[in-house]
């Protein structure tokens, strides 16, 4: 019997964007199959190094088309709340490099 591979994006793709991919990679039965940056070229660098097939400018369009497990959030704060409502909504795991929000009001 197999174990399942976890299927993951990354949102971002940073200078922290690094110490999570390499984070990922040694962990046994995770996969991050995609990443997203609002900076083509710093998404497709990303991939390139890490061996990571899909390059996504739109965080939404990742999640519609490869249908992830979880989202690793490495985005400035300002993102987040938008970023961690939208994989919250669709029931996916959430792991978000800094607050979520804000402010404790902005969770609800």
């Amino acid at each position: 019997m197999s174990e399942k591979t976890f299927r993951g994006v990354l949102m971002g793709c940073g200078f922290a964007s690094w110490y999570q991919l390499t984070g990922w990679a040694n962990i046994e039965g995770v996969e991050i199959v995609a990443v997203s940056s609002r900076n083509r070229d710093n998404a497709e660098g990303r991939a390139e190094e890490f061996g990571i097939q899909s390059v996504y400018t739109d965080y939404r369009e990742m999640l519609d088309s490869e249908d992830p497990d979880f989202v690793d959030i490495a985005t400035p704060p300002i993102v987040h709340l938008e970023m961690v409502t939208e994989a919250a909504e669709r029931r996916l795991a959430i792991l978000c490099q800094k607050p979520a929000a804000h402010t404790l009001a902005q969770l609800g």
